[in-house]
């Protein structure tokens, strides 16, 4: 955006997301073992952790795409021509220190 001067770029691991993401994948490889078990011993009884097996795969995608695991932070400057309303539009304001801002694009 013209009159808008990056500084500085920052990047947050999200470490909730990580923590989420790690167990359901942990999870993930325990129901495969179970299902290779499965196999392998042609009992029938298994039937559900095969289901339980595929959505837990379906919910590792999901978290995957809905919870990003890194968040890039912007430290800008503004110059007096930019309209604050647009300026506004497109960053979220997360933090002031005097001209000094620190800023995230907002989600379209």
């Amino acid at each position: 955006m013209d009159g808008v001067e990056i500084l500085n770029t920052i990047e947050k691991v999200n470490a909730s997301a990580i923590i989420i993401i790690i167990a359901c994948t942990l999870f993930a490889i325990i129901c495969t073992i179970v299902v290779v078990c499965a196999f392998k011993s042609k009992d029938k009884g298994y039937g559900i952790f095969y289901s339980i097996y595929g959505l837990t795969c379906i919910i590792v995608v999901i978290l995957y795409i809905l919870f990003p695991t890194v968040h890039t932070y912007y430290q800008v400057t503004i110059s007096e021509d930019v309209k604050f309303v647009e300026f506004n539009d497109r960053y979220k304001i997360i933090k002031q220190d005097g001209k000094i801002f620190t800023v995230e694009e907002r989600k379209k």
